[in-house]
């Protein structure tokens, strides 16, 4: 008998045991031993980039939105907004990542729980760790889109367009308000605050000072 396994071996065994003649033994096993098999398909899993803030689902939407135009070309990679408080409460046991294959996080603040790239957008304004994003869109462009891509980031994700597209109010006098306020609060503590953390202040008091005004519209 050729391509014996165990199963085949102690089925023979089996059968000697019985007293069963040899002919009808090897007759039996080699009907009996027949491999089989079953193909489990897991399906795959689009693969996504998530956007995720503090600052309200209308200001991610706005900031995706300026990503996707930095974009030269379409390609099969979905960038999503999500909830930065369900990322933070599940983790890397949200649903999200049962549906997508997730390449990289953006946001306002990184969740430790997430075992997945991360970039704040400080870093996206000031260009700095920038080859996170390159390296999840290199699957998707060639050198000199990659090139374009980067110019038009420069380009769009400049402080104050940020400003602009995330608030429906006056980016160039929120700037103006919100820096000498940064000014006073440096006075005031003898301290000088890191342009990462200033660029950060300025997206999130702007978005605040929208949620004040728009509440008191809504009041009237």
């Amino acid at each position: 008998i050729n391509n014996v396994n165990t199963h085949l071996a102690l089925d023979v065994a089996e059968r000697v045991q019985q007293g069963k003649k040899i002919e009808q033994i090897l007759q039996e096993c080699t009907q009996e031993n027949i491999s089989s098999y079953r193909l489990y398909r897991v399906p795959k899993k689009p693969n996504a980039i998530i956007f995720t803030t503090e600052v309200g689902e209308k200001a991610t939407e706005r900031v995706i939105e300026l990503f996707k135009k930095s974009i030269p070309k379409s390609i099969e990679l979905s960038i999503l907004p999500y909830s930065y408080n369900k990322l933070l409460q599940n983790g890397s046991s949200d649903e999200i990542f049962k549906i997508n294959n997730i390449v990289l996080v953006v946001g306002m603040s990184s969740i430790a729980s997430i075992n997945i790239p991360f970039i704040s957008l400080e870093d996206i304004i000031a260009f700095s760790d920038f080859e996170l994003i390159t390296n999840a869109l290199k699957p998707y462009m060639d050198k000199h889109e990659i090139e374009v891509f980067n110019g038009n980031m420069l380009k769009n994700f400049s402080l104050t367009s940020i400003l602009d597209n995330v608030t429906i109010l006056n980016a160039t006098k929120l700037y103006e308000k919100i820096s000498r306020a940064i000014e006073q609060l440096e006075k005031s503590y003898t301290c000088m605050i890191p342009n990462k953390i200033k660029v950060g202040l300025y997206i999130h008091i702007s978005c605040l000072i929208e949620r004040l005004v728009i509440h008191d519209k809504e009041k009237e």
